[in-house]
């Protein structure tokens, strides 16, 4: 059986090609060693997965892309006549408003669930009569959508294989998944949605990964690109051992997001150690009261900034990220931040600002839909943005929470902040293009 996945991306988009997609090839690795007779494609384009005509086909999206999903998959249905099924964050947050044009949608995390649905496919004509019984979906009964049962996560989680890496897809600068999830619960991220908690492969698993990739590739970076890397110190210390005794930490540097209550000297040591010496947290505010909301009382000014000072001494280059319109936030909220930036920009690398947003299956979602700024059905083209937050606008349909300032004072904040950004990451920009050229070279479909 022939199956075909496509991200609802554009690559064409620099806001859309800098990251290559690997949940599907998660799907790919999973089906394939856990089926039989199965064949896995990853396309880039519906019109490649039309061509090919498989026999079932599978889109995965994100809540900024949903349009660009629901497109696709009438254009795949269209022109192979195949089921066609939807995954990711958006659907899992929003499963009663799965589409007509979908079989079912997989929710949370994916790979048993959409194995079986294969598996049913391959041995029942009448497959859809039983889809009742495959926990983890959603799917169309009669006249509504119907949510059957959550299914259990994947135990133990190093029976997930490695996602399949084609090497015309991967060059010097790889992404790698060391953990799902994240303990904490930030009113703005969506990361229980899909994955319900916080679980890490064991070390024994990354550094077999890790000698997988190096078989195949010369990487130069290797990014965790986990919601939160450095989340179980003791497996931190065992990786850091294993890489050294591979003798990586003179071939590669590592880099992935951490938290700032969470670094101290030891923990310095063993990332540096390990060559990792490029970290990304979010430090979100200069002010307390902004990260209450954002943070949930995990986080504060002081420990962002011990933070900052712990990894400055220990070399560690770091990226800090911020977000700005939060409900309550103020001018003096907004001088906090900006001269929490100048306090520190000789200590950092970059930064990145972000304008929050409300994704379906946070706090921050369910306060915009009590204020009748969103709807489970809407136009999410409003949840897309420009790839450098220097080229972004804020028009009056722009998706603005904050009662506490009136929109034009904020878009005074806003080009403040971008010019900002734009010193702050005038060297970063040059690199971040180059990759994601390369990245987007990659991912051109064949002729």
């Amino acid at each position: 059986m022939h199956i075909g996945l496509i991200p609802a991306v554009r690559f064409e988009e620099s806001s859309q090609r800098a990251i290559p997609v690997i949940g599907l090839f998660y799907l790919a690795s999973y089906c394939e060693k856990y089926g039989k007779d199965i064949k896995v494609t990853i396309y880039r384009t519906p019109e490649e997965i039309i061509a090919a005509k498989p026999d079932i086909a599978g889109i995965s999206t994100v809540t900024e892309n949903m349009n660009i999903a629901l497109d696709w998959a009438k254009k795949i249905k269209e022109g192979t006549g195949s089921p066609v099924f939807i995954g990711g964050d958006h659907i899992s947050a929003l499963p009663h408003t799965l589409d007509p044009i979908f079989d079912a949608g997989i929710l949370g995390e994916g790979e048993a669930t959409f194995l079986e649905l294969v598996q049913l496919i391959q041995n029942n004509d009448n497959w859809k009569d039983k889809l009742d019984g495959i926990a983890g979906i959603c799917r169309h009964s009669e006249d509504k959508v119907e949510i059957n049962p959550p299914r259990p996560l994947i135990t133990p989680i190093e029976t997930i294989p490695f996602p399949r890496r084609e090497k015309h897809l991967w060059g010097g600068f790889v992404y790698c998944f060391s953990s799902r999830g994240c303990p904490y619960h930030c009113s703005f991220c969506s990361p229980t949605v899909m994955w319900k908690k916080y679980r890490v492969f064991p070390a024994e698993y990354v550094i077999a990964e890790l000698d997988e990739i190096f078989s195949n590739f010369n990487p130069y970076y290797i990014h965790f690109f986990d919601d939160l890397f450095i989340g179980d110190k003791e497996r931190i210390k065992k990786l850091k051992t294993l890489v050294r005794q591979r003798g990586y930490h003179k071939r590669v540097v590592f880099g992935g997001h951490i938290r700032a209550d969470l670094m101290d000297d030891e923990m310095c040591e063993n990332l540096r150690f390990m060559n990792f010496n490029s970290g990304a947290f979010g430090a979100e505010s200069g002010s307390d009261k902004v990260l209450q909301f954002l943070k949930c009382g995990s986080s504060t000014v002081e420990m962002n900034q011990q933070a900052i000072d712990i990894c400055y001494k220990w070399g560690i280059q770091m990226n800090l990220s911020f977000i700005i319109g939060t409900p309550g936030e103020t001018e003096d909220d907004l001088k906090k931040t900006i001269a929490f930036i100048e306090k520190n920009k000789k200590k950092f690398n970059g930064i990145e600002v972000f304008i929050l947003l409300p994704y379906p299956g946070t706090p921050v979602w369910t306060l915009a839909k009590r204020k009748g700024l969103v709807k489970d059905s809407m136009n999410w083209d409003l949840f897309r943005t420009k790839a450098y937050f220097s080229e972004l606008e804020v028009d009056d349909d722009f998706l603005y929470l904050n009662d506490a300032l009136d929109r034009k004072t904020f878009r005074k904040y806003v080009k403040i902040f971008q010019d900002i950004d734009a010193d702050l990451n005038k060297d970063n920009k040059a690199i971040y293009e180059t990759i994601e050229k390369s990245v987007a070279d990659k991912n051109k479909p064949a002729k």
